[in-house]
């Protein structure tokens, strides 16, 4: 049987921003804690249990599917936050006027890649 670890706010804060995640950008802790990948539990391997694509500002759970599968939620499975609208059609149609009409396929602009083109407006 598997023994859930339990951490302080502290040590929790502190390996959020060590992997780039700042706690005070997200609904609450824990939901910066998931996505910063911590392992929960040793069966859990390299498997996130929430995804943040920053760039898109999307919260994703993966769902056990043939391949890579992963489907996108509203709130917060802990505090039950309403999480932010997706920024992914904002992403396209940016990336689109700036003549990139494939992003997925062409090199982007490094903003692009990650949440720095919405949150300091490139």
């Amino acid at each position: 049987m598997e023994k859930l670890t339990y951490r302080s706010d502290a040590f929790r804060r502190e390996h959020c921003v060590k992997n780039g995640i700042d706690p005070a950008e997200h609904c609450c802790l824990d939901m910066a804690w998931f996505i910063s990948k911590p392992i929960e539990w040793d069966s859990q391997g390299a498997n996130p249990v929430v995804m943040w694509i920053s760039s898109w500002d999307e919260y994703r759970i993966e769902i056990s599917h043939a391949g890579n599968a992963a489907t996108r939620i509203y709130f917060c499975p802990w505090c039950g936050a309403r999480l932010p609208q997706s920024k992914h059609s904002d992403w396209h149609e940016r990336l689109n006027a700036l003549g990139f009409n494939d992003p997925g396929e062409q090199d982007i602009p490094m903003e692009f890649t990650t949440d720095k083109w919405w949150r300091h407006g490139a």
